[in-house]
């Protein structure tokens, strides 16, 4: 705020006006820019869960490394895999597909055994080579689905959605410059 002028040190907003708390800065604004999320790997996102697994039950829970997916496109291909419906998969979070993201699904599966994981990352990597062998995309705009799996556990719930304790970030900036030379 500068000076005591009343006129000076108000905002008119909505027919309502109010007091601009404009407030000293101790340092000069930087003027620095770079680029966010130049690669897929500049944006990495871990999810947390406060989970103790009971190592039995209808739900099996996996740890999922992936990108260039998004998280409702491979909750259905988890589904497919699987033999069950869509609604069978949960997850607590949706993930940017434009990032390294780990996180948590479920796959309810009454009264069968634990999925070969293995067995579902090779049939996700060929379909993978097949379809990038058919769009030819170099430019690395879309970059390929990749999907490891982490761990897996069996558990008597279902994730629930929201149930994180947090997620981590690690960001990249690519090309910072300053400009305020």
């Amino acid at each position: 705020m500068q000076g005591n002028n009343p006129a000076k040190n108000s905002l008119l907003v909505n027919g309502v006006t109010t007091k601009d708390y404009t407030f000293a800065k101790v340092y000069q604004p930087l003027n620095i820019t770079a680029k966010l999320k130049r690669h897929v790997e500049d944006f990495v996102v871990e999810e947390q869960i406060p989970v103790k697994f009971t190592g039995e039950g209808e739900h099996c829970w996996i740890y999922v490394q992936k990108s260039g997916c998004n998280t409702d496109w491979l909750a259905q291909q988890l589904a497919k895999y699987c033999g069950v419906k869509k609604l069978a998969v949960a997850y607590a979070g949706l993930k940017d597909r434009h990032a390294v993201t780990s996180q948590w699904f479920s796959i309810q599966l009454p009264g069968k055994p634990t999925p070969d994981w293995r067995k579902f990352e090779a049939s996700f990597e060929k379909h993978v080579s097949a379809n990038h062998a058919k769009f030819n995309d170099l430019s690395g705009a879309n970059p390929p689905e990749t999907v490891q799996i982490l761990q897996s556990f069996r558990h008597n719930r279902k994730l629930q959605r929201g149930a994180l304790k947090a997620n981590r970030f690690k960001i990249t900036l690519r090309d910072l410059s300053n400009s305020s030379d």
